[in-house]
Parts: structure tokens; C-alpha cells; sequence
């Protein structure tokens, strides 16, 4: 994929919770990070990243399954993942596993390049290239102060060294969780206000790790009232809904047996670049059906076989929020033991903690000046005792469910993938 590598991204994973059983309670303390990396100061380039393509095409696949389980999960209802959101999350928590939590883990993040090392290597050289005017990341981990607990420095410092992680400390109270949703709220710009209810944590919550992400992308050129036009949206239930549609000239045609659709660039950055990806599946093809039949190399053939000529495209303004509980989906996917039986040694070895579930939080904006989306993904964690132009333009008119991803052109990679399938959402 080396003319379109990258999904518009907006993401944020909200990473993972340890929590262990423990008594007593703790009174607040003021928030003071342990140490204060900059982002800025991670450098890596592809050449420290052993089989970059093996790489990519591991975590496309990893997209690609995510979405898939998160529409069955789901399918009447709008869809909207980040898989880089969520893979960030679990690239941190999986440098604390060990034995065939480790093995399951970067299994499933890496397929055959299954190594910590890789991984991390590649997160590192992800994390460099993305802060700029479209995208930023930011990682942080809230330590709970316990006399009881320590998480290992080697743990922290590869946070800090690989993921530019910001350190906290405090004693956990009412308010930890309001400094975590501001923490999350301030990195999304807003776009996710919370990722935590009040009875997320508690007392025996050891640690919060934190990635958040948020991508705002304008188009090249910004619409205009005369480019909008209102029409129905068929959904996916059989009633239409009245929809406000951008309507435009694109020039990158995409196509196979069983959709059309189109690549829509945004403004490029002097880091980034990126854009919408549309897929229209044909009419006598059901979403749901499509989506199941969707695989990494179904989305690396359509994003490389492309045609250069007009096709006129209307695209419906839209705007939604998505949920996921991921912890059976993941499970299914191949590390089941990280909720179950798990090593997770190298984060604290003063008790045996496991995953007590993966939350999934996404928010997307589509309007006449661009996208603006993020994501949030919460692992919480829990003691385990408890070219060619033709003579006719080609047309993709979205007014019936579509899917649509956010692809970052330089790492070959969605960020997100999305369905839209119903207006009143």
C-alpha cells in the first residue's frame, strides 16, 4: 500500500486497570507525574522495525477481526472502531505479561513477527510520526499509591522509553476518577468527554494506563451551501431517513466484484497524511454479509487498485458515538488467558491480576470542512483471586449503509473502520 497507507485517525486508548482486593481507604493526594517524557523526544525509524510489511499486514488483520466481531456484536446499530486505538492499549499491558499470556498476546499483535520486541519497535516508530496538526497520541499511567502494591520500574520505564507514557501518582479517591475522564477529555479535544463511571475503580484499582488519540482532518477543499444537497438515507431497517449530503467531484475510484467506492484525501500535514476511505457494497449484497466476508487482503486490494478518473460521490453528514465491551471478542480472537489464567508478573509480582474486561469508547464527526474522531480503550484489571479515465464518470452516491474507514496513507493502516447503516442513531 504505498500511495494510501494511512486511516484518518482519531484515537485514544484508554489502556488498562489493575485492580487487586484490598481494605481500607485511602485519602486523596495532589496529582504529581513521576517523571514528564514529551512525546516529542521518541525517535525510531522503519529500518529498527524487523519485517515492517509482515508487521503492517499483522495489524491489519488485527483491524480488520476487530471490526468484524465489534458489527456481530452489534449489527442494526452504527459501528465505529478504532484498531489502532485498541492495539496501543494492549501493546503497553502486554510488556507486563509473561508464559502464554505473553505468547497469546503477541500472537495475536504481531501474527508471525509474534515478538515483544517488534511490537514495541513498530509502536515506537507509530507513536513518533503522529503527533502533528491532524493527529496526536499521548500516553499516561495513573498509579494508585498502596504500601501493599509496587509496579515494577522495568514496566514504567519501558512506558515512558517506548510509549513517551506520562507518569501520576496518587491515593485513590471519589476524584480519581474525574482526573482520569479530564485527562481523557483534555488529549481527545473534547471529543470524549468520559471513558470512566464512578464505579469503574475502586479501593483495590492498582493502576489506570492511558492512550489517547485524537485526529481532526479538513478536506483539501471546504464545502459549500451550494455543494449540499437534502436526500433520503435508506437504512438498514427499510426506513429512510432525511439526510444533508456533500456533494463533490472525487478522483480515486476503487472496485471489485462486490462494492465500489472511492478515496478521499484530507489536507496534508508535513508528518501525516490521510484519508476516507468509502466502500459501498452492491445492492444485491447485504452489509452485514459483506462485513463478514471482509479480510485484510480484501481492504489492501481495494486501497491499491485504484483508478484515476471523476466519480461523483455524495456523502451524508453524520455523527455518532459507539460502545464496546471487547473482553469476549478479544478472547475469541486468541488470548483468552489475559481474562482468565493470566501472567501479567511484569507489571506487579505482589499479587496475580488478570483482565477484567477491555472497554471500547469511539466518536466521530463528518461535516463540510472535514472529520474529526477519537477513540478511547480501557483495560481494567483485577486481582484473579478477585490511471485511466473513462468516458463516463463513475458514481458512489452513499445513501444506503456503506462501510468507511479513516487510513493513514503512510503506515498502510485504518485507524478506523466504521459502518453506517442507519441515520437515527
Amino acid at each position: 500500500m504505498n500511495n494510501f497507507k494511512r486511516i484518518l485517525t482519531a484515537a485514544l486508548a484508554l489502556s488498562a486497570f489493575m485492580n487487586f482486593t484490598a481494605c481500607g481507604a485511602s485519602e486523596p493526594i495532589s496529582e504529581a507525574p513521576n517523571n514528564d517524557p514529551s512525546p516529542k523526544s521518541i525517535s525510531a525509524s522503519t529500518s529498527d522495525i524487523p519485517d515492517y510489511a509482515a508487521m503492517t499486514l499483522a495489524l491489519n488483520a488485527f483491524s480488520t477481526q476487530l471490526f468484524k466481531q465489534c458489527d456481530d456484536f452489534s449489527p442494526e446499530t452504527n459501528t465505529l472502531v478504532s484498531p489502532i486505538s485498541v492495539y496501543m492499549a494492549l501493546s503497553m499491558v502486554m510488556n507486563g505479561a509473561n508464559g502464554d499470556t505473553l505468547t497469546e498476546m503477541e500472537h495475536l499483535l504481531a501474527g508471525s513477527r509474534n515478538s515483544a520486541d517488534n511490537i514495541n519497535s513498530y509502536a515506537l516508530n507509530y507513536l513518533n510520526s503522529a503527533n502533528n496538526n491532524i493527529l496526536s497520541i499521548a500516553n499516561s499511567m495513573f498509579i494508585m499509591k498502596r504500601d501493599d502494591i509496587t509496579i515494577n520500574d522495568k514496566f514504567k520505564n519501558k512506558l515512558t522509553q517506548t510509549y513517551g507514557a506520562e507518569l501520576f501518582s496518587e491515593v485513590y479517591s471519589e476524584k480519581t476518577v474525574d482526573h482520569i475522564n479530564s485527562w481523557v477529555n483534555d488529549k481527545t479535544h473534547k471529543m470524549i468527554p468520559k471513558i470512566l463511571d464512578p464505579d469503574s475503580i475502586n479501593e483495590s484499582t492498582v493502576s489506570v494506563l492511558l492512550n489517547a488519540v485524537a485526529f481532526e482532518g479538513e478536506w483539501t477543499e471546504e464545502y459549500t451551501k451550494d455543494n449540499v444537497t437534502t436526500e433520503d438515507f435508506m437504512n438498514l431497517n427499510g426506513t429512510s431517513t432525511t439526510a444533508d449530503y456533500l456533494n463533490s467531484t472525487e478522483s480515486i475510484y476503487i472496485e471489485n466484484d462486490d462494492a465500489a467506492g472511492f478515496i478521499k484525501p484530507y489536507k496534508t500535514d508535513k508528518n501525516g497524511d490521510y484519508s476516507f476511505i468509502a466502500i459501498l457494497p452492491n445492492e444485491d449484497i447485504d452489509i452485514s454479509n459483506y462485513i463478514s466476508s471482509l479480510t485484510a487482503d480484501t481492504i489492501d486490494s481495494l486501497v491499491n487498485d485504484q483508478t484515476y478518473t471523476d466519480v461523483l460521490v455524495k456523502i451524508p453528514k453524520f455523527t455518532f458515538d459507539s460502545t464496546y465491551s471487547l473482553k469476549n471478542m478479544l478472547s475469541d480472537m486468541g488470548m483468552p488467558s489475559a481474562f482468565y489464567d493470566a501472567d501479567f508478573s511484569g507489571i506487579t509480582t505482589s499479587t496475580d491480576i488478570v483482565i477484567g474486561d477491555v472497554i471500547h469508547k469511539t466518536h466521530i464527526e463528518l461535516d463540510e470542512k472535514g472529520t474529526k474522531a477519537a477513540a478511547a480503550t480501557a483495560v481494567t484489571m483485577f486481582d484473579n483471586a478477585a490511471a485511466f479515465s473513462p468516458e463516463e464518470p463513475k458514481e458512489v452516491f452513499l445513501t444506503r449503509p456503506f462501510v468507511f474507514m479513516i487510513y493513514d496513507n503512510t503506515y498502510s493502516c485504518p485507524i478506523f473502520i466504521g459502518k453506517l447503516c442507519t441515520m437515527d442513531q
